[in-house]
């Protein structure tokens, strides 16, 4: 049915469904009888042909029924399978095949999508400058998807990658003040830092905060549309301003999620206030904006107390009589979603009180020393996790499966002593040396904790501070005087 050779497959179908009640030509206009004309070239119904009147009917003459029509012969419907399948693969240009889940068709489809993207930015009015600039972008990207689509051979530096492209690129960026670094990754030990950084950068944002401020995760799952992520950010941004706050922002702009931790120390008198007060203004924005004020991870305790004003009194209503029908004892997670206290009602540390002086061997920069190095953690659990996920933090979790043999649980014991009236004696105490016990002093957690909470530090210190207390054992000396016990075995073994 069609009968042009000179457009690519995309436009051969679309000339084929619309060329049944039409002939195609084979010259380059064909696809200009599809073309809406303009309406001053359309002629009226007055200017038209007339039409043929219809033959006269004699009424007198008895009706016959027409002979029912013979059944159109249908074809076998199409199988959606063949028969031996094609083995999860795909082909390339030049014949080649490689299996679906290749990095390089995964790379092409990405290609492909940006550069429809970046043909629709160019059907709005640009600058011509600008507009020059995705041009040039939009060949390279062409240049790279054949690249990508012909056989070629597999290893390091193989890819044919245009340093000049990439040079152009990087000038505009820098003369659009697009970002503030540009860096650039070709080898295989640059790529995988890249692929690592997102899932570093929450532990670098929880770790910005200054003092014993930490970024507090109470406003960071909202999202709107993405069009109108720009303004959002902005009067989001300004929000925070107005109640002298700072904030990491991270999270997936494409989906326009955003992930907002201000920095805040809840043990600073009317912090927690001015929490709540935050979370009250930025619900309202949300709604404003008709984004969600919790896209991904849910409402739970500290976002379901403003769920009626986001979903509106006649959808929370069918909320809690969908709860009531399936829960009627509301004993199933009661406050997550519906009926929520208060977000401050069950703060874990609602404001820590006033951490007595305590001289350190070790040197602590934290306004409350001690404490505030243990306080350091967030409670993310990244301790917890088992030998198959990687890393070393934290080997007696790992061995146990005993929250209090992780590093989060050994340092929620070391808060807690340490905001007792005598931090001193608490820190001798026979029930937080069980927790530290089994401490092997790795430093892993300084490393691989997202806030680089260093236990093997505070358990030296608490162990010092218990020895000056409790005298130290007979056991800690010997290991602590380990080479003068092995020269004098070594003296004595003619007598054992």
């Amino acid at each position: 049915m069609c009968q042009t050779s000179e457009f690519s497959s995309l436009y051969c179908c679309s000339t084929c469904i619309m060329s049944w009640s039409r002939p195609v030509s084979r010259n380059r206009d064909a696809m200009s009888g599809f073309r809406t004309l303009p309406p001053d070239s359309v002629k009226t119904p007055e200017a038209a042909l007339p039409l043929p009147a219809p033959p006269a009917v004699d009424s007198t003459r008895p009706r016959i029924p027409p002979s029912p029509s013979p059944p159109i012969p249908r074809p076998p419907p199409m199988k959606i399978y063949t028969r031996t399948g094609d083995a999860g693969e795909t082909g390339l240009i030049g014949g080649g095949r490689v299996p679906k889940d290749d990095e390089r068709i995964d790379a092409y489809g990405q290609v492909d999508e940006l550069n429809a993207s970046l043909g629709v930015a160019r059907a709005a009015i640009l600058p011509p400058d600008i507009d020059r600039e995705i041009a040039a972008v939009q060949h390279d990207l062409f240049v790279l998807g054949a690249d990508l689509a012909d056989p070629r051979p597999t290893g390091p530096g193989q890819m044919r990658l245009d340093p000049a492209a990439a040079a152009r690129l990087e000038q505009a960026w820098q003369r659009h003040r697009h970002g503030y670094a540009i860096v650039r990754a070709t080898t295989p030990s640059e790529l995988k830092r890249f692929r690592e950084l997102r899932k570093a950068g929450l532990g670098l944002l929880s770790a910005a905060g200054q003092g014993n401020e930490r970024s507090i995760a109470f406003v960071e799952d909202t999202a709107v549309d993405p069009r109108r992520l720009a303004a959002y950010t902005d009067r989001f941004a300004r929000l925070l301003e107005r109640h002298g706050l700072r904030a990491g922002f991270y999270g997936h702009a494409s989906a326009g999620c955003l992930h907002i931790r201000p920095f805040m120390d809840l043990g600073r008198p009317g912090e927690v206030a001015r929490m709540r007060a935050v979370a009250g203004e930025v619900a309202a924005l949300v709604s404003e904006f008709g984004g969600m004020n919790s896209s991904e991870h849910g409402d739970g305790l500290v976002r379901a107390e403003f769920s009626r004003r986001l979903f509106g009194d006649e959808l929370y209503e069918a909320m809690r009589e969908l709860k009531r029908a399936f829960d009627p004892s509301n004993r199933l997670n009661p406050g997550k979603k519906v009926d929520a206290p208060a977000m401050t009602e069950h703060l874990r540390e609602p404001a820590l009180p006033r951490s007595l002086p305590l001289a350190t061997v070790f040197p602590f920069a934290f306004a409350d020393g001690m404490r505030g190095a243990a306080n350091r953690c967030v409670r993310v659990g990244a301790c917890r996790k088992s030998a198959a996920s990687g890393g070393t933090m934290c080997p007696s979790y790992m061995a146990t499966r005993d929250e209090r043999h992780s590093t989060r649980g050994r340092a929620n014991a070391l808060v807690a002593a340490l905001s007792s009236p005598d931090p001193r004696a608490a820190l001798g105490d026979d029930a937080l040396m069980d927790v530290l016990d089994l401490c092997l002093e790795c430093k892993a957690c300084k490393s691989e904790c997202p806030m680089s909470v260093d236990m093997a530090t505070l358990k030296a210190e608490a162990l010092y501070q218990r020895h000056a207390a409790h005298g130290t054992p007979i056991a800690a000396r010997l290991f602590g005087h380990a080479r003068a016990v092995n020269r004098a075995g070594s003296a004595s073994v003619r007598l054992t």
